[in-house]
């Protein structure tokens, strides 16, 4: 069986005023999986890595962002 990619929160609008709750949950979610050696944690702030591949809610990814994410996933796994 190969490995399980845990993905974090992608960037969101709310990361721009420093929301410490999304770094807590990113935090939290990267210690958990380390835990396990068949869990993968990859970063979904890095994964998303601009706010331009934000919809217009600031929240979910847009085309764009959904193609900036196949991106960085492609070349992770």
């Amino acid at each position: 069986m190969g490995p399980i990619y845990c993905i974090g929160l992608y960037r969101k609008e709310n990361d721009l005023s420093k929301n410490l709750k999304n770094q807590e949950f990113r935090q939290i979610l990267e210690q958990e999986s380390n835990e396990y050696p068949q869990i993968k944690y990859m970063n979904g702030y890095d994964l998303l890595s601009s706010y331009q591949g934000l919809s217009i809610d600031g929240l979910h990814p847009s085309d764009f962002g959904h193609d900036l994410i196949a991106s960085s996933l492609s070349k992770k796994i």
